[in-house]
């Protein structure tokens, strides 16, 4: 999908630009048939693997847009430990502005 993207923009390659897109097509229809002819331990991985790769978009997304407005400063804010450590550091700075 990345290639066919690139070679959209690119407009010195309209044959290969067709030729992606037609191997594309079919590979999303191979993916279908297999959906409708196969048996349903095939659709199962088939969803749960899409269900994967749609939080992992997500959580990309969410950590782009974080970044993008300056709330996340840190690689590993998603890991419970770096999220512990954050307010750990936040608490221990306020106490000693108190004193």
């Amino acid at each position: 999908m990345k290639k066919l993207h690139k070679l959209r923009y690119s407009y010195t390659e309209p044959y290969q630009y067709l030729e992606m897109w037609e191997t594309l097509r079919n590979e999303i229809n191979m993916d279908l048939d297999k959906i409708q002819n196969g048996d349903m331990d095939e659709l199962v991985v088939f969803q749960k693997n899409t269900k994967e790769w749609v939080r992992e978009v997500y959580r990309e997304i969410e950590t782009t847009l974080l970044r993008k407005k300056g709330r996340l400063l840190i690689d590993d804010f998603f890991e419970e430990i770096a999220v512990t450590n954050q307010v750990w550091k936040e608490n221990l700075g306020l106490l000693d502005s108190d004193l």
